[in-house]
């Protein structure tokens, strides 16, 4: 009645589903509590939501065809350098802070596409230049590697063998 929007974000809906304890009835009431027209679903899953959605896990079938159409497929390219240089010059518009053509691409550089690290990068670059203290670029890089170091470890964390064999591989290739 208010005009509001309810988001329902479901990151890694892949373990969602998979999830022996919940049945199709809850699979169900998702379906029905999507019909409210003030509710949304932003579902991210590492795998395709249809294949997820029909495949049979242990025996268990999800087949509830009406529940197929309230996910639209979009697939995320990562930024290109020119997405990531208009995003970094319209955050700073407001601000007294201005980056330099080599500031800029060092945080596109570190940001390698991925809007998390671009919003990592441009951070900590900024709040170098705030603090006014030493080199602003040495600084962004310095906390820039912890904060990615930390966010890696979650994902190794919570990978499963393929994906762990994938981050070494790639991590070999990097070295």
């Amino acid at each position: 009645k208010l005009g509001f929007t309810v988001l329902l974000i479901f990151d890694e809906f892949q373990v969602l589903v998979h999830n022996r304890d919940l049945d199709v009835p809850f699979f169900i009431s998702l379906r029905n509590l999507n019909q409210v027209e003030q509710v949304r679903y932003l579902v991210a899953s590492r795998e395709s939501m249809l294949d997820l959605l029909a495949e049979a896990e242990g025996g268990r079938t999800l087949e509830f065809s009406e529940f197929h159409n309230i996910f639209r497929e979009e697939f995320l390219e990562p930024l290109t350098g020119d997405e990531m240089r208009e995003i970094v010059t319209a955050f700073l518009a407001d601000t007294d802070v201005r980056f330099t053509e080599r500031d800029l691409a060092a945080v596109t550089g570190a940001a390698a596409g991925f809007p998390y690290f671009l919003n990592l990068a441009g951070r900590e670059l900024f709040d170098a230049y705030r603090k006014r203290a030493g080199d602003p670029l040495a600084a962004m890089t310095q906390r820039f590697e912890r904060g990615v170091q930390s966010t890696l470890r979650h994902y190794w964390m919570h990978a499963n063998d393929a994906a762990r064999s994938l981050l070494t591989a790639v991590a070999a290739v990097r070295e």
